[in-house]
């Protein structure tokens, strides 16, 4: 076939919403009029120009050479519109070859059978003009054929690709690597922040392409030339229509006019350095690195879809293949004069920073790349690039598939405190499916994001976001303003994070690009050391580096402030470093692991911080973990300065703390509408699930997914009065969450705990918090000098704490204690008026009785199913308490001697149906119920967050409830600072 004379039509697909990045960049490839259309660009050229665009396109994910467009109306037309076009003139008859079909319509609703016939219309048409038919490889075929199918018409195409062109061959397969981004988006976001964007036209080497490639400019210049002949049907080079690829007919109007908006806003500033502080395997930093060595991103490709296409003129590949390799060489000559790093990346993992300088190196360009150790919140910029313009670009954990959505915040503040810590220029592009990062890094750079190109990632829904410095900043009261910090010299003397003075120019970093020997620490040339970083210390523990950055700098104290946006910041760290300082000694003097360090100490910051620290030899052992949670500002504070200053909190609490800024979470609580309760606003996200330790306890917490962590912390000291109190006592807890409490009981020599909760998910928590600690129970009860076979009997109940309270009391009333509970209740009128009494209330509880024989009914059959798990618990070793979720209502003591009820401010749980939960409303019917429940000498603990509550005394007494309030003595020393963040109570009966 020859190609060398006609143009050629093309289709390059790229991800949707990147139509016109890439464009743009097809037109620095020669390609002169480019039309973006929906996922891709369409353009007219010769077959070198396609060849080079596989080979120099970062952007493309496929490049298509279009053959025809047949009628598809149904399975036989588009069997013999496809017979027609001259296959033998494309694949030989010896030739491997794969379809690969998309899209339906009415008659064709399959996309594998669309392959089928076409790939059966080919070799047929093969067999009968070469009396050979070609095998079929799904893998790697010569040649690969791509079928489109939009309503009645089949756009055939040759994908010279073959496979997706973000396979650069430089990436390191691992294991520790989890939803790497692709080459492709990494390469776009770069182009849409502007770096390495350039429209000067690709040199051409005279001779080396052909002439028809040189003389194609003049004709793309007449805006009337006509579509180039193709071949098709009949292997004739007839004429066709001037359609565009049938992909243009699925990009609607507004998808047209967001892509053209974003076309205008394409930037083309002069950046000096990328630095991607969230590096993982490094697909940022090595894109950014072949961008700036202007290295082919497909020179290390050994596969391609052309290679076994008969139209492939491997001469002309080879020139493009020189070309490219020339190009390479004269950049790596003028980078060696280089003096600063044009490529900073790092990470915390080390094992995903050990694969990102693999690819690295096999992709070239590992003497570009700076690799640090390092956590987001420490990073600091080298000094030799002070003053210079950078680009922070940067792939965050998206909270759906790396981390979870809780640590996002943190982890955004981390990103925007880094942009205000560069005293040069700095610009912003970041990928994320959400808007989180606005609030934090909008903070940093006073202004929203000056472009958003909404894309995918994978099957997530992401937006690239870019924001530019030359933005003009604002002023906000309490803020400080961004253009006056980089006024600033560098040099100044009471900055902590100051840089030390630098020659930038002075010979450096490259000067020795291509020595072997390595030393971090020096910018001049010497015999002894080279300039280039220093990757050797990659795998040690951060603690364990030299206290120097691979250019020489001191490494700062990381609690330490650099021209904070809030004013007042440097006063909350200060705070929070005499807090953390203080309730250190106190914690370990009490044996305590998990405590509040900071409660709205300052006005200012009205947040909570909690620390969490994993239980000792257990997967946890050694880390810690902060729990972050604000109250939602009122309406009245400006929103943005309350984003400031949560973004300075988010950013300054891991560094005072030493803890690493992935390991930090962060909550809001807000006021739900109409009633008291603080319910979490903005997070419900994946899992962090942990394991600490309390009293010798073990207890599972999940930082992440929910509000609270699963054990309430100013709760401790009760936890431990309860442990006290269970000794040989029938215990009961109300409104469970998790079992804390019931764990606690358990260990304090229980004969039997009854566990009762509405949720579910909060039972089965509560059943492995219990699971965890049957050996530490064990343990505890010997202690107490009880046998190993005296074991608490357990009870998981799932139930509407207040409807079962009332039929356990049915039920006691029923079970021949009439006499017993009476004469504890007795009054002045005697036997025979009681008696009397007595009738008339039991008339409601026969009806209740003929319910609860119903529902007897029932749980016998949740019994008979959970008995088999039961089983299959017990059979463990590890598992020596027996535990039932649901028990018989005769196997449930009729009395307890102790009792806990948690209670909940508010709820309106479904599983309640159309009554809610009020505790101002409803205590005085809940502690009847349980007073009635406790034995003679019985006690209970009711406790509730509501801080304004206030018991109905009076109502309590009339009914023989007696209360007394012990909030002051249950409330720890770290919780003091609002001695009204829980009310505790002792309940009992009067006699």
């Amino acid at each position: 076939m020859a190609f060398d004379d006609a143009k050629q039509e093309f289709f390059v697909r790229s991800g949707r919403g990147l139509e016109n990045l890439l464009a743009a960049e097809l037109k620095t490839l020669g390609v002169a009029k480019p039309r973006p259309l929906a996922s891709g660009v369409a353009f007219f050229g010769s077959l070198e120009l396609g060849l080079r665009v596989c080979l120099w396109s970062r952007q493309a994910s496929r490049v298509l050479l279009i053959l025809d467009r047949v009628d598809a109306t149904d399975s036989d037309t588009l069997y013999r519109s496809v017979q027609e076009i001259c296959w033998e003139e494309h694949i030989a008859a010896d030739a491997r070859l794969a379809v690969q079909a998309q899209g339906l319509n009415d008659q064709l609703r399959n996309s594998q059978f669309v392959g089928q016939r076409v790939k059966d219309a080919i070799v047929d048409r093969i067999r009968q003009a070469k009396g050979r038919r070609p095998d079929v490889d799904s893998q790697r075929p010569d040649v690969l054929v791509n079928v489109l199918l939009r309503q009645t018409k089949a756009t055939i195409a040759i994908d010279l690709s073959g496979e997706p062109l973000h396979r650069r061959a430089y990436r390191v397969p691992s294991p520790a690597i989890v939803a790497p981004l692709r080459e492709t988006l990494a390469a776009s976001m770069l182009a849409a922040a502007g770096w390495g964007l350039s429209t000067d036209k690709p040199k051409r080497q005279g001779a080396t392409f052909r002439a028809a490639v040189d003389n194609q400019q003049a004709t793309d210049e007449d805006p009337g030339y006509q579509q180039p002949a193709r071949t098709g049907t009949n292997c004739q080079q007839a004429e066709g229509d001037t359609d565009l690829p049938a992909a243009a007919l699925s990009c609607n109007s507004s998808q047209q006019t967001a892509v053209n908006d974003s076309k205008k806003q394409i930037p083309k500033p002069s950046l000096s350095f990328v630095c991607d502080p969230l590096c993982g395997s490094g697909t940022i930093a090595i894109e950014a690195a072949l961008i700036a060595s202007d290295r082919a991103p497909g020179l290390l490709r050994d596969y391609w879809g052309f290679s076994g296409w008969l139209g492939f003129d491997g001469k002309l590949w080879q020139a493009l293949l020189d070309e490219a390799d020339e190009r390479a060489e004269q950049r790596l000559s003028e980078l060696r004069e280089l003096s600063q790093p044009l490529v900073l990346a790092s990470d915390i993992d080390s094992q995903a920073l050990q694969v990102a300088l693999t690819s690295a190196k096999r992709a070239g360009v590992e003497k570009l790349i700076d690799f640090t150790l390092a956590d987001v919140g420490e990073y600091r910029f080298p000094a030799v690039l002070a003053e210079q313009r950078g680009l922070l670009a940067t792939n965050p954990p998206y909270g759906q598939r790396l981390a979870t959505t809780a640590q996002l915040p943190a982890l955004y503040a981390a990103l925007g405190g880094l942009v205000k810590s560069h005293s040069g220029r700095m610009d912003a592009a970041i990928i994320t499916p959400d808007d989180l990062s606005e609030a934090y890094l909008n903070a940093a750079f006073g202004s929203a994001p000056s472009l958003q190109l909404p894309t995918m990632s994978g099957p997530l829904s992401t937006t690239i976001r870019v924001w530019r410095e030359e933005v003009a900043e604002p002023s906000t009261e309490g803020v400080g303003n961004r253009a006056q910090k980089k006024s600033a010299s560098v040099k100044q003397t009471d900055n902590t994070y100051a840089q030390p003075e630098t020659q930038i120019n002075q010979p450096g970093y490259h000067a020795q690009l291509e020595s072997p020997t390595n030393q971090p620490g020096s910018h001049t040339q010497s015999e002894a050391s080279s300039n280039q970083p220093d990757h050797s210390a990659l795998l040690e523990a951060p603690d364990k580096r030299e206290n120097q950055n691979d250019w020489g700098e001191d490494r700062k104290d990381s609690s330490s402030l650099k021209n904070p946006s809030v004013p007042l910041a440097t006063d909350f760290a200060n705070r929070l470093t005499k807090m953390a300082r203080h309730r250190e000694k106190w914690a370990r003097r009490a044996g305590v692991n998990c405590y509040r360090l900071y409660d709205a100490d300052l006005p200012d910051y009205n947040v909570s911080i909690d620390l969490y620290q994993g239980a000792a030899n257990t997967a946890d052992a050694e880390k810690r973990w902060l729990s972050i949670t604000e109250y939602r500002a009122p309406a009245e504070i400006d929103l943005a300065l309350a984003n400031a200053r949560l973004a300075e909190v988010l950013r300054i609490a891991p560094a005072v703390l030493g803890i690493a800024t992935d390991q930090v979470f962060f909550h809001r609580r807000e006021k739900s509408k109409g009633g008291s309760q603080y319910s979490q606003a903005d997070f419900a996200g994946n899992s962090a699930v942990h394991l600490i330790e309390e009293d010798g306890l073990l207890f599972e917490v999940d930082l992440a997914s929910r509000l609270d962590s699963g054990i309430f912390l100013d709760h401790r000291i009760t936890r431990s009065m309860l442990r006290q109190m269970a000794l040989e006592q029938d215990c009961l807890n109300l409104f469970a969450y998790t079992g804390t409490a019931s764990v606690y009981m358990a260990a304090g020599g229980a004969k039997s705990v009854t566990t009762v909760d509405l949720s579910r998910p909060y039972l089965n928590w509560a059943e492995r918090n219990m699971s965890l600690n049957s050996g530490r129970i064990k343990a505890s009860r010997r202690n107490l000098a009880m046998s190993d076979t005296n074991q608490p009997e357990l009870q998981f109940i799932q139930a509407d704490v207040l409807r079962w309270l009332h039929e356990r009391r049915a039920l006691t009333y029923t079970a021949g204690n009439r006499t017993t509970d009476n004469e504890s209740h007795s009054t002045s009128k005697g036997k025979s008026s009681q008696s009397v009494k007595q009738e008339k209330q039991n008339r409601p509880l026969e009806k209740q009785n003929r319910q609860l024989e119903k529902q007897n009914l029932q749980l016998e059959k949740q019994n008979r199913q959970l008995e088999k798990q039961n089983r299959s618990l017990a059979s463990k070793p590890e598992q020596v308490i027996r535990s039932v979720s649901v028990s018989k209502p005769d196997s449930i003591p009729r009395r307890f001697g102790l009792i806990f009820v948690d209670v909940p401010t508010f709820s309106n749980s479904n599983r309640m149906g159309d009554k809610t939960w009020d505790v101002q409303r409803d205590h005085v019917e809940l502690l009847i119920a349980v007073s009635r429940l406790l034995t003679r000498d019985g006690l209970a603990v009711f406790s509730t967050n509501f801080r304004s509550f206030k018991p109905d005394l009076e109502q309590l007494s009339k009914a023989k409830v007696a209360l007394k309030d012990i909030s002051a003595t249950t409330l720890p020393p770290d919780f003091k600072r609002r001695a009204r963040i829980h009310s505790c109570y002792l309940v009992s009966r009067m006699n």
